[in-house]
């Protein structure tokens, strides 16, 4: 559940949909504010104390996180020169963002994983996938997914070298859950052009949090 529902709309419909080369047309969380729903219900009802975006583009997802999440850190990267010099033109108004040019598995390697952490991971294009070396680095918090195939036809998911399916997540979490497709959200969803799935699992953490009914156990 998100707290303020009212000021979470406010957040999300303020942020200029600036995202470059998107399939999604770019906005927070691909403009799909059921994901950002589902992604703030694990801020707002956990102790998050650092939050990781990889393949942060030019910060459309990372600007709606620090309007709503003054007090808690961020740390997002890009791999594209341009994009990271121009998140770091816009964010530069938000002191709790820091931005890289690295390669999104370096950057969750290096982080603190003492700190209560979540990961969005959405680092996904170019020649190198680094998902599974992402997954492979995280040892300890709460992690989201992006572009998961749910097996749901309404929902996108994307495909490199492998399907972003449950095959790529058994290897690193003994449990996980996804959207739930048949949910009903307090709102509409005004993307309607590309929905992704979204997988979730923690390290570290119970999963009270996943008991939500807007979240789907897959396995474990």
């Amino acid at each position: 559940m998100i707290k303020n529902i009212e000021k979470f709309k406010e957040q999300f419909y303020s942020i200029k949909r600036l995202g470059v080369n998107l399939s999604d047309g770019g906005g927070p969380f691909g403009f799909d504010i059921h994901k950002a729903y589902d992604v703030c219900s694990i801020i707002d009802n956990t102790t998050i104390d650092l939050i990781i975006e990889t393949g942060c583009n030019i910060g459309d997802t990372t600007e709606f996180l620090a309007v709503r999440y003054p007090d808690i850190k961020i740390i997002v990267c890009d791999t594209n020169p341009v994009y990271v010099n121009l998140a770091e033109m816009r964010l530069k108004q938000y002191k709790n963002v820091e931005i890289y040019e690295v390669s999104s598995e370096y950057l969750v390697n290096k982080v603190n994983q003492e700190k209560n952490t979540l990961f969005y991971l959405d680092a996904h294009w170019g020649n190198y996938h680094p998902l599974e070396d992402e997954l492979k680095n995280i040892k300890k918090g709460y992690v989201v997914v992006d572009d998961f195939d749910i097996g749901c036809s309404n929902f996108g998911f994307d495909v490199y070298k492998k399907i972003i399916d449950v095959n790529i997540l058994k290897p690193y979490t003994d449990e996980a859950y996804i959207n739930n497709p048949f949910f009903k959200y307090p709102f509409s969803n005004h993307q309607v052009n590309r929905k992704a799935g979204r997988a979730f699992f923690q390290k570290g953490y119970d999963s009270k949090i996943f008991q939500l009914d807007n979240y789907n156990k897959i396995y474990g």
